[in-house]
């Protein structure tokens, strides 16, 4: 394994800043074991220059238009990923605020380069580039959710994946106490325990039936669960980080590159991608990763201004499903007015600025009249972009149907409903434009058959004597 480890650093060593992403489970424990045995000082300039390295390595694969053709830089595995971000947690408090800014940087970097902001663009995303940018985001997302302290369920990973799977230890008692199942359903032990994203890797499993890629190939880094009702659990100190160092990190870009990630739901609208299962589980790979931080990440001083313009703001897709989200936590006095109050503070507003911009996006968003003048946006963009096939874009069915169900929550207040009257020709045109997708998906649905029952007939007639 030693031979193999520096082996692969000398290879590494031929490609400046590159390295190997794909690294089995027991090298990543020598090389764990390796870093960690070194004095403080050299252990942290080693562990800084595996972030830097993976993280460039990530961002560079990511802009290729090919994925590589060597295997050990084709994806990031788990157990790589678990041991990246444990050794996170040996770095000072300045040395964290680095790496952070650092992932941070990478991911607009990637953004901007391929042009993910334009939907034609992000239509054509390669499945190796949106696997390698989800990467980053969950990089991301453990460094806001973890900055400061390790969770226990990291702790009980490495060990389980480092240690006991590959059959260096047997379990203890407080193995499984840390919240991680340890056995399959069969009553099995599990060959490696992570943070899971069952409904991808399943469906992408059953479709394949690829026995070969790397497992799993669909995972998170921390809990990925999130209460709607109660402010996003980030590390105070790195939301000060992303939201108050404007000279390393322009933090309404970030903001921007993780809402334009959500174009990745239009690679589904790609023809050529409609029978790859692999582009379309990354698509919905990287659109649910990026999903979770927007929602999460406090909004920029930006997407506040044209929250507080109403009706009068210009919200191209999709920014619509960002406004469905915040315009009425913006409202929300006891749990998330004074967390949004102090997001803006952190990005340079005055405190009494803070207050009246959040007042006045109360005013313009709070009520039935700019609800439904959002739903009303949504089936604009939905029927201006139909595909060539007919159908709408599956990012606008999406954000639609998220604009029609915050329009039905607050339809349910009846002093109000009698506002929204405006909105009524809009939907006419959206019943009109889902019925014809009806039609032409039954239409599909039933070429084949029609071509099937067709062909029997002149069979029949040809065996006719």
């Amino acid at each position: 394994l030693h031979h193999h480890l520096l082996a692969s650093a000398a290879a590494a060593a031929d490609r400046t800043n590159i390295t190997p992403l794909q690294v089995g489970p027991r090298v990543v424990k020598l090389l764990g074991s390796m870093v960690l045995s070194k004095p403080a000082a050299e252990r942290e300039n080693s562990i800084l220059a595996m972030w830097h390295k993976i993280v460039n390595t990530l961002q560079e694969c990511a802009l290729q238009p090919q994925a590589s053709c060597d295997h050990d830089y084709e994806d990031l595995n788990v157990e790589h990923a678990q041991l990246l971000v444990y050794l996170f947690h040996s770095l000072t408090l300045m040395q964290k605020k680095s790496v952070l800014l650092m992932t941070s940087n990478a991911i607009i970097k990637v953004v901007e380069t391929l042009g993910i902001n334009d939907r034609k663009r992000a239509m054509t995303l390669a499945p190796h580039q949106l696997m390698l940018t989800t990467r980053l985001m969950l990089l991301l997302e453990y460094l806001m959710r973890h900055l400061y302290d390790a969770p226990q369920t990291l702790l009980q990973q490495i060990e389980w994946n480092l240690v006991i799977a590959p059959g260096l230890a047997q379990p203890s008692a407080e193995t499984g106490a840390a919240g991680s199942k340890t056995t399959t359903e069969s009553g099995l032990l599990k060959a490696r325990i992570y943070c899971e994203v069952p409904l991808i890797e399943t469906s992408y499993r059953r479709l394949t039936q690829d026995e070969s890629s790397m497992r799993p190939r669909f995972y998170a880094l921390t809990n990925a669960e999130i209460n709607n009702q109660e402010n996003p659990k980030f590390d105070g100190l790195a939301c000060n980080f992303v939201l108050g160092t404007p000279h390393k990190l322009k933090y309404p870009l970030l903001l921007d590159a993780l809402l334009a990630l959500l174009n990745s739901a239009c690679v589904c609208d790609n023809p050529q991608y409609h029978a790859s299962p692999a582009a379309l589980s990354a698509a919905h790979y990287c659109f649910q990763t990026a999903w979770r931080l927007v929602i999460s990440m406090p909004p920029a001083t930006p997407h506040m201004d044209k929250l507080q313009a109403g009706i009068s703001a210009e919200l191209p897709s999709p920014l619509p499903l960002h406004a469905i989200i915040w315009a009425p936590r913006a409202d929300n006095k006891k749990v998330f007015n004074p967390w949004l109050k102090d997001a803006l503070v952190k990005q340079g507003m005055y405190t009494q600025y803070a207050e009246n911009l959040l007042a006045g996006v109360s005013t313009s968003c709070d009520n039935i009249k700019y609800t439904a003048w959002l739903a009303s946006e949504t089936i604009k963009h939905l029927k201006q972009n139909i595909t060539p096939s007919g159908l709408p874009s599956l990012l606008d069915v999406i954000s639609c149907d998220a604009a029609l169900v915050r329009l039905k929550v607050c339809l349910a207040d009846s002093a109000q409903a009698s506002e929204a009257h405006q909105f009524m020709p809009d939907l006419l045109d959206l019943l009109e434009t889902v019925l014809d997708c009806c039609r032409l998906s039954a239409g599909l649905e039933l070429a084949p058959l029609m071509e099937c029952s067709s062909n029997q007939a002149e069979a029949a007639v040809g065996a006719a004597p």
